[in-house]
């Protein structure tokens, strides 16, 4: 069938493109003709792509300052290009009004219902509510929200799922909310990364890495905060130490979405406030310290966590480890092979 994802594929966020091109590579290997649908989304435009006179006022004052920002943003932003180039596949641009026509329209994965990625106003358009024929399917996957967000969408989230011929949310604990709220039983799939064995990645990985010895350390941009970095530094500067190891800081934006795969499967631990950082640590088996900050962001990896039975993976900020804790991935796997099967039976059943 001829499939149209919508989902955040213009950020420039490791995890948004590359669950992106996980869902994509997925429902090739199911024989659907997919592409990614080129929605133009306004706020995300803007929030990637400072124009040179925004940053010329906000530097104005501070030339060298100017010509490094300038310098990394342009660099940044040939990385997430590059990947898109690469690897996704597109369909022509498009603005609100003109969403091309499908078969079956998949809204999801990522925080599509997570009001803050788009500037706090409901987009129509992740939520299915645009022009599209009447025989076609609309189906969310692995929707992800927050609980501000829901709180907002409250009244009229009933309205918003029947939109849906089929939809299922990435955490439970949204699942749960919402079902609460529509008295109707709401299914977890798994983010799609998760949906595909580690195979899928050989194609992007660089194995350059493999001959270093090193921490990952990665504190996700959206919750960036200078103080809460300086103290996940410090912790990966005293395990460091003692093992002899480099800091491979992912959090800086000096590193392609090759190479966030890349460090993270060839880590000799990995250190992060990030659910992708956290979903890769697990499809590679690797040494984990996922850190909670208690800011109401921590619960997409503490759900996928504990539904891997992995909850002694969780620290807080000041934890005092000197090595993570030994997980079982043999178990781990075994898990995730069977929330994988219940995904793409998902899938499978509502792509028709």
């Amino acid at each position: 069938m001829k499939v149209g994802i919508i989902t955040y594929h213009r950020a420039h966020n490791y995890g948004a493109v590359l669950q992106c091109y996980a869902l994509q590579e997925v429902l090739k290997r199911m024989g659907h003709d997919t592409q990614i649908i080129d929605y133009r989304q306004p706020f995300i435009e803007k929030l990637y792509n400072l124009s040179k006179k925004e940053l010329f006022f906000r530097y104005k004052f501070h030339p060298r300052a100017l010509m490094a920002r300038y310098a990394k943003q342009k660099a940044i932003k040939s990385f997430f290009e590059n990947f898109s180039n690469d690897f996704l596949q597109l369909s022509d641009k498009c603005a609100q009004n003109a969403i091309p026509e499908y078969e079956v329209y998949i809204v999801g994965s990522d925080q599509m219902w997570s009001l803050d990625c788009v500037g706090g106003k409901i987009d129509p358009i992740y939520f299915g509510m645009f022009d599209r024929s009447k025989n076609s399917r609309l189906i969310g996957f692995s929707i992800s929200s927050n609980i501000h967000s829901i709180g907002i969408l409250n009244e009229r989230i009933n309205q918003y799922i029947d939109n849906f011929d089929a939809i299922s949310f990435r955490e439970q604990t949204v699942a749960d909310t919402i079902s609460e709220i529509v008295s109707k039983k709401m299914l977890m799939t798994l983010d799609p990364t998760l949906c595909t064995d580690a195979e899928l990645w050989s194609n992007v990985i660089n194995h350059g890495w493999n001959n270093r010895k090193y921490i990952a350390l990665y504190h996700v941009m959206f919750r960036f905060s200078p103080a809460v970095h300086d103290m996940l530094y410090k912790q990966a500067c005293r395990i460091a130490k003692k093992n002899r190891w480099e800091i491979i800081d992912l959090s800086t934006g000096e590193y392609s979405v090759s190479d966030f795969v890349s460090v993270i499967k060839y880590a000799q631990c990995v250190i992060t406030s990030s659910f992708h950082a956290t979903v890769f640590s697990v499809i590679f088996s690797r040494p984990l310290f996922a850190v909670q900050l208690h800011d109401g962001n921590d619960g997409r990896y503490v759900s996928l966590l504990n539904s891997l039975n992995m909850a002694n993976a969780l620290v807080d900020l000041d934890f005092i480890h000197e090595s993570p804790v030994k997980i079982d991935y043999d178990k781990v796997h075994t898990v995730l092979l069977h929330l994988r099967e219940s995904s793409l039976e998902y899938l499978k059943l509502n792509i028709r």
